[in-house]
């Protein structure tokens, strides 16, 4: 799968480390405001520039808090490989994500001239 390696974390303390709540008792998602301090920007960076999305900016769900993570503690993420998931999942479905990810997709096709052929790929403006 695409899903990125944690490395030697587990869920449950990689969701702890960024809540900065050893108290939590599950992973999952986070409230932005819950998130530590030193993982805000981390956090807005993951949003508007790895998997951008018009709303939903106000909770990191686990997908996030595994970037956010990595990003951290400077591990290799396979960013080609969640954008084709991510590019996939938006093109079939209906949901808010898929206007930020389809003008995300428009911006870099046209901005590397790349050939659409089937008209897949429609300019968002």
């Amino acid at each position: 799968g695409c899903w990125p390696d944690l490395g030697d974390s587990d869920p449950l303390t990689v969701t702890r480390h960024i809540a900065g709540n050893d108290e939590l008792m599950k992973p999952g998602q986070v409230l932005k405001r819950k998130i530590s301090d030193g993982y805000q920007k981390l956090f807005t960076f993951v949003y508007r520039n790895i998997l951008p999305r018009g709303e939903g900016r106000s909770k990191a769900n686990f997908l996030d808090l595994t970037l956010i993570h990595l990003l951290d503690k400077e591990c290799p993420i396979n960013l080609p490989s969640l954008m084709i998931k991510r590019m996939n999942r938006a093109i079939s479905t209906t949901e808010p994500n898929r206007v930020a990810m389809q003008a995300s997709v428009s911006l870099l096709v046209g901005s590397n001239k790349i050939s659409n052929p089937k008209g897949i790929i429609r300019n968002v403006s």
